[in-house]
C-alpha cells in the first residue's frame, strides 16, 4: 500500500502536492546547491554501513551523476574496500570510467574500478559489431555475478547501492521507454548496439535487486518526467524510471523539477498526472469556464429512455424509440 513520503529538510512543500510513494521509497526535495551534499553524505553513509557490515561496499553509477560524487572525502572511510562499476557505459570510450577516475576515484585511492572487457580488435569502440557488444555485456554479467563486494545470493546479483539520473523522457541508465532493453527479463547487462552508440546497461532486474537506489532529479525539463514516474500512472515500459523499486530507494530532486508537480497527480492519480503542465492548465482553464455561473455542460448520449430516469410514472409510457430520444436531446438543447 502507498505510505506517506519522508522529505528533506528545510524545504517547504504544500501538502496537498505531495506525491504517495510506495512502501520502501522516499522522495527528497532540496534546493539545487544542497543536492551534492546530500548525495556526497548518502553515498558515504552507504559505503560506512556496508564495510561496516561485510568488509566491502560495491557502487554502480549512471554517467550524468558521476560529477555529483567530486566531493566525497578521502578521510572519510577506508576506499581501499570499495568498487566502482558502470551502466549505460560506451564500449571503447569508457567515459563513464574516465569522468568516474577524475571525479572521485583518484583522490579516494579507489582500486576497483571496472570498465567493460573488449577484444583489442574492437577496443576503439567505433563501428562494433552486435556479437562485440553483447560479447561485453556477458563478460561484465560474469564479473558482477563472481565479485566479492557484490551479493550474489539470489537470482541477481545486488549492488549495495545503484545512483542513478532521470532522463527527460522517463529513461534511466540508458533503458528508454518502450525500447528492447526495458521489455528485457531475467537478464543481468544488456547490449545496446545502435549506429554511434555501442553499450552495456543495467537491466532493470539488476537496478530492482539492489540493496539501495538512488535516482536524481535536476532541472525543470525534467518535471514531466519526474511527474509520470512519481504518480506511477504509466504503462509497462513508457516510463522506465517509475519501475525502479530496489529494496530501498530513494529520489533525490531540486526543486526545480519537482516545483510543478501538481495537485492531480495525488488527488486524482489519473491521465492528468501523465500530462505536460501547460496540457493540465488548459484543461482547467476550460472547467472553470464550463462551472462558471450560467453555464455548464450536459451529457446528450444515445441512451436508451432518458426520460425514465425522471421517476415519474406518467414518462414510462412514452416509447422508447429513436425518434423520442431526438425530440428529446432537441428539447433539452432549445428550452431556455
Amino acid at each position: 500500500a502507498p505510505c506517506p513520503v519522508p522529505f528533506a529538510h528545510p524545504c517547504p512543500v504544500v501538502p496537498g502536492s505531495m506525491p504517495r510513494l510506495f512502501k520502501g521509497q522516499t522522495l527528497h526535495v532540496v534546493e539545487e546547491h544542497q543536492l551534492v551534499p546530500q548525495l556526497v553524505k548518502e553515498v558515504t553513509d552507504a559505503a560506512k554501513a556496508a564495510i561496516n557490515a561485510k568488509g566491502s561496499f560495491s557502487l554502480c553509477v549512471a554517467r550524468p551523476v558521476i560529477s555529483a560524487l567530486k566531493d566525497l572525502s578521502p578521510e572519510a572511510l577506508d576506499w581501499s574496500k570499495v568498487s566502482v562499476f558502470f551502466t549505460g557505459e560506451l564500449l571503447g570510450a569508457n567515459k563513464a570510467y574516465t569522468e568516474a577516475l577524475e571525479a572521485f576515484c583518484k583522490k579516494c585511492g579507489i582500486q576497483g574500478v571496472y570498465y567493460p572487457i573488449m577484444r583489442p580488435l574492437f577496443s576503439t569502440g567505433s563501428g562494433l559489431p552486435a556479437f562485440a557488444v553483447k560479447e561485453a555485456a556477458a563478460a561484465y554479467d560474469a564479473l558482477l555475478r563472481n565479485h566479492p563486494a557484490i551479493d550474489n545470493s539470489g537470482k541477481v546479483p545486488a549492488f549495495d547501492l545503484v545512483l542513478l539520473g532521470l532522463g527527460e523522457d522517463g529513461h534511466i541508465g540508458s533503458l528508454r521507454p518502450e525500447s528492447q532493453e526495458i521489455r528485457s527479463k531475467g537478464e543481468v547487462m544488456l547490449s545496446i548496439c545502435q549506429p554511434g552508440k555501442n553499450e552495456i546497461a543495467a537491466s532493470m532486474d539488476l537496478m530492482c535487486a539492489a540493496k539501495k537506489a538512488i535516482v536524481v532529479a535536476t532541472g525543470s525539463p525534467k518535471k514531466d518526467a519526474l511527474r509520470q514516474a512519481l504518480s506511477k500512472v504509466h504503462g509497462p515500459f513508457d516510463c522506465p524510471a517509475g519501475l525502479v523499486k530496489a529494496q530501498s530507494t530513494s529520489w533525490f530532486v531540486d526543486k526545480a523539477a519537482f516545483g510543478d508537480f501538481d495537485r492531480t497527480c495525488t488527488l486524482h492519480g489519473g491521465l492528468p498526472s501523465m500530462l505536460p503542465m501547460e496540457r493540465i492548465e488548459e484543461l482547467k482553464e476550460t472547467a472553470r469556464k464550463l462551472c462558471a455561473p450560467g453555464k455548464g455542460f450536459l451529457a446528450a448520449d444515445e441512451s436508451a429512455g432518458p426520460w425514465l430516469r425522471a421517476g415519474h410514472a406518467e414518462a414510462a409510457q412514452i416509447p422508447d424509440v429513436i425518434e423520442n430520444r431526438a425530440a428529446y436531446r432537441s428539447l433539452c438543447f432549445s428550452t431556455p
